[in-house]
């Protein structure tokens, strides 16, 4: 029993020690620029870290910024445990902290962010997607009107029109792993859907997870199009069309890094070639070596 007792007052003098410990905090900066000038204005600080630039937005004289913080704990068994939530915080021009929401969806960490006007649409993950819809019309008081758990999860999202966002992401179904696309209608935050999807087999990864310049949308023949590696290899078209999604086809093309569109073209690119391809089928028309005659 005293080895016990004494067991019990090392853990509750470590967790002690940990809670104390300093926290994990981004720092804001506001630079004005007033010709060649450039002045520092003011300086905040938020918990947790920040996941990237769509994580942070300001609009109408505020500031919002999403971010995960990340808690450490001993056990009774001597493990340290690791939990994590999410914050969204308000700050005004000072970057004084003025609304926030805090400990969202504990134990899930922040995968992507979007800010739209007086609304903001969040993604955190663990087993399932959580969709968050935020309300922010109200500085002080941001809420949490409507969220949709689904599995997998998305790592980009990109408003399409008014009343849709597309999510695209990892997939997680019975079949094993893909790269889904969901198109969700956001018409009511407070009830969002997932009104389609589609699912690439064999792909498991894309430059858009980590680089939203890989992403590309023709709003003229609502179409996108991003690279996608894997046993599919290449530059994936998804079809938009009436609310559903579609998988028009691959272009394949080793190692592609981004995609443009001119005209009734669209032009693959990676490290070492470009391909121009018929938006109609698909069709590859033409290809540019660019390292033939440079070694």
């Amino acid at each position: 029993a005293d080895r016990l007792s004494l067991i019990n007052e090392v853990i509750r003098e470590v967790n002690k020690v940990l809670k104390e410990m300093p926290r994990e905090l981004t720092t804001i900066y506001r630079f004005s620029i007033k010709g060649l000038d450039v002045v520092a204005e003011a300086v905040g600080t938020v918990p947790g870290a920040v996941m990237d630039q769509f994580s942070m937005d300001e609009y109408g004289g505020y500031f919002r910024i999403a971010t995960t913080v990340s808690k450490v704990s001993l056990e009774p068994t001597g493990m340290l445990r690791w939990t994590r939530s999410n914050n969204i915080y308000v700050l005004d021009m000072n970057l004084t902290i003025v609304g926030k929401i805090e400990d969202l969806a504990v134990g899930e960490r922040v995968y992507a962010a979007r800010y739209l006007g007086d609304l903001m649409y969040l993604v955190t993950f663990r087993r399932v997607d959580p969709l968050f819809g935020i309300d922010l019309s109200d500085p002080k008081n941001p809420k949490v009107l409507g969220f949709l758990k689904i599995p997998g999860y998305s790592e980009y999202l990109h408003p399409y029109g008014d009343k849709y966002l597309i999510g695209i992401g990892v997939a997680g179904t019975e079949e094993g792993r893909g790269i889904k696309v969901s198109l969700f209608d956001i018409s009511d935050p407070r009830n969002i859907t997932e009104v389609s999807k589609v699912i690439i087999k064999g792909a498991f990864w894309s430059p858009l997870f980590s680089d939203h310049k890989a992403f590309l949308m023709n709003t003229f023949k609502d179409y996108i199009a991003f690279p996608i590696y894997g046993k599919a290899n290449g530059l994936a078209v998804i079809k938009l069309s009436d609310g559903r999604l579609s998988i028009k086809g691959l272009v394949s093309h080793g190692s592609c890094i981004r995609a443009l569109y001119i005209g009734d073209y669209i032009y693959s690119i990676s490290h070492d070639s470009v391909k121009a391809v018929s938006d109609e089928d698909l069709s590859i028309v033409g290809t540019l070596n660019l390292i033939q005659g440079f070694k």
